[in-house]
This record gives structure tokens, C-alpha cells and sequence, in this order.
């Protein structure tokens, strides 16, 4: 079902908003995110559900980010091969923001409790890989 103008033109806005604040914040523009396209589908799904306010978006694209690049490192790393370039050292900065991002939101609440099981996941996936390493 597509969303309605005003959805769709809310979600874009969410969604430029975001991916410039992760390149920013931390120099890590789109062309640098593995799986960008499902992570902005996750993205709309997420703010076209709960309407979540800038600050929330924000946090929430910053966590889809990395989900993806934890997944896709540990998937590389099961396999064997080794993730050069990339460490979780260099991906905590990006939790804490999105931690703070997420502080700062008026819906904190209603964040956290959707991205619940992607919080789970997260912190697992960041503890295999430092232990990894």
C-alpha cells in the first residue's frame, strides 16, 4: 500500500535528514552504507508507523546502519575473511550518537520500545565482534 503525499513527503525528509547528519557526524555518506536500499524501506516502515520526530529518525537510521554493517562484518568474519578498514572501535562512536540522538528525541519512549529487538540484536552482534578481535 503506498503512503499517502504527506507520509511519503514526511519520510523523505526524515530520510535526508538522517543519512546528512550520519555523513556529518562521522563522514560516512550513503554510497559508503552496505545495503542502503533495505535499510531505507526498514527506515520508512518504521516512521511511516510512528511518525517519530527529526531527533528519532535520526537515531533510528543511525542504528539501521549499523545493523547492517555488524550483520554483513560478522557474515564476512564466519567466513573466515577478515574485516580490514573497519572496527568496532570505530562504530561505537556511532551508537553512543545515536544513544543521544535518541535521549534528545520527544519520543524516546516510543523508539526504544519499537527498535526493541534491533537494540537486542545489536548489542549482541557488538559484543561477538569485540570479542572477535
Amino acid at each position: 500500500m503506498p503512503l499517502d503525499l504527506k507520509k511519503q513527503n514526511y519520510c523523505e525528509r526524515q530520510w535526508a535528514i538522517s543519512t546528512r547528519s550520519l555523513e556529518n557526524e562521522f563522514d560516512i555518506g550513503t554510497q559508503r552504507v552496505h545495503l542502503l536500499e533495505e535499510i531505507k524501506n526498514i527506515f520508512f516502515k518504521f516512521v511511516e508507523e510512528s511518525n517519530f520526530s527529526e531527533n528519532a529518525c535520526i537515531a533510528l537510521y543511525y542504528r539501521l546502519f549499523l545493523f547492517s554493517t555488524l550483520v554483513l562484518m560478522q557474515v564476512i568474519e564466519s567466513k573466515g575473511v577478515s574485516v580490514g578498514g573497519v572496527s568496532m572501535s570505530d562504530l561505537l562512536p556511532v551508537w553512543t550518537s545515536s544513544q543521544k540522538w535518541s535521549a534528545s528525541a520527544s519520543d524516546t519512549a516510543a523508539l526504544e520500545a519499537a527498535l526493541g529487538n534491533i537494540n537486542y540484536s545489536l548489542k549482541l552482534l557488538m559484543h561477538d565482534l569485540e570479542n572477535e578481535h
